[in-house]
């Protein structure tokens, strides 16, 4: 599933580079760091009796990625899956005009990756703990890549932006 958006030119863009009523597509990726096992992507439940509506967040997205991408070898059981998957969506990034990360280490090793290539899409992670000194110090020297966090703690919020400023 894709999101269509009419194009509004940027301020400061280069006159006739867009066009009034231009459609594009906007392909916003999100990245699970969660192991397949999880969750039973067969089961749909509409009205969250069963099972929890899980889809309805994900359908959102296109592509949406957790860990079932990974190809497990010797010698990558010895790095963790996280790292991996990060790896894994940044290799991809030709297939996304933004990113959506879900979780601390998820989010950390990407922001990571791409400082290190300079091959950085608009990057949005969704992370709970800013407190914690291997969440807060990694996070203050990749926060350039960040376009946005999303939280759900006001606390959280509120020592997010102590922090980052």
């Amino acid at each position: 599933m894709t999101r269509h958006s009419r194009v509004t030119p940027p301020v400061g863009s280069i006159p006739g580079a867009y066009s009034e009523g231009t459609e594009c597509v906007d392909r916003i990726a999100l990245a699970l760091g969660r192991r397949v096992n999880e969750i039973s992507t067969d089961v749909r439940d509409p009205s969250a009796k069963t099972v929890p509506r899980w889809y309805v967040f994900e359908d959102a997205f296109a592509p949406s990625w957790d860990e079932s991408i990974l190809r497990r070898t010797a010698l990558s059981r010895r790095i963790p899956r996280w790292w991996l998957l990060a790896r894994e969506v940044h290799r991809r990034h030709a297939e996304y005009d933004a990113v959506v990360t879900w979780g601390e280490r998820l989010s950390l090793a990407l922001l990571m990756q791409e400082q290190l290539t300079r091959h950085g899409k608009p990057h949005i992670a969704m992370m709970y703990q800013f407190e914690k000194a291997n969440i807060r110090i990694p996070l203050s020297a990749f926060k350039r890549n960040l376009h946005a966090v999303v939280t759900w703690s006001s606390v959280q919020r509120r020592a997010l932006i102590e922090r980052l400023q």
